[in-house]
């Protein structure tokens, strides 16, 4: 799932510019008391503020419905990410991971897709990144560069906020979803392989990404032709 996409209409673009502050703040203050609760209590505060933005509009039938059950069993799996035991990292992410792959699956198959959901899962999607690479930094698996990936999402939502762009999003691929899918393979790797190997396919993952959003800061700023 790409994590660059950043132009959905009305309160779902106001209240993303408001996460990434939010989880911008919370980041630093993370990184400045190395803690993992500035981080949660962002996060926390953020997507509730989204379920309550979003009552009656989750599904074009109103209610929540399973498929955002699914996002929001994943997003509460990455709020208690900072108190998992080092063991139980690499299959607590694995799950989560899996069940990134059962929301849009259950979507489509209940008929309850909406833009609601596909934003939720995109912004639950970034803040698995987030809370993720910084548990790499935070438990001293690997330095700074681990973070790389983590503030992307909030980068490029606020660089659009304050340098609005052509409006264009980048031509839709799998490449995003490959990107998203390599990163997230790099950040379970370091808990359940040598660390060599696991630093290798998290650095993948993070240029894959990288690539990723360098495409979509490139179409989200070059001019429309004509």
């Amino acid at each position: 799932m790409t994590l660059a996409r950043a132009r959905p209409a009305n309160y779902l673009e106001r209240w993303s510019r408001q996460q990434a502050v939010l989880l911008a703040a919370g980041f630093a203050w993370e990184l400045a008391a190395r803690s993992a609760l500035p981080l949660g209590a962002a996060g926390t505060l953020g997507f509730g503020w989204l379920l309550w933005l979003g009552k009656g509009r989750y599904t074009g039938q109103g209610h929540f419905g399973a498929a955002n059950g699914i996002t929001f069993a994943r997003l509460v799996i990455t709020l208690c990410l900072g108190a998992v035991p080092s063991a139980l990292l690499a299959p607590t992410l694995l799950l989560a991971l899996c069940l990134d792959g059962a929301d849009g699956f259950v979507a489509r198959r209940t008929a309850s897709a909406a833009e609601f959901g596909a934003h939720f899962d995109m912004e639950a999607d970034a803040f698995f990144v987030l809370v993720a690479s910084s548990e790499l930094w935070r438990r001293g698996l690997f330095g700074p560069w681990a973070l790389a990936a983590g503030p992307l999402r909030a980068l490029y939502v606020l660089s659009l906020w304050a340098v609005p762009g052509s409006g264009r999003e980048a031509p839709r691929s799998n490449f995003g979803r490959r990107a998203f899918l390599a990163l997230a393979v790099g950040l379970i790797a370091p808990w359940a392989l040598p660390r060599a190997w696991g630093g290798a396919l998290l650095a993948l993952g993070i240029g894959a990404v990288l690539v990723s959003f360098a495409r979509s800061f490139f179409y989200s700023y070059a001019k429309s032709a004509g």
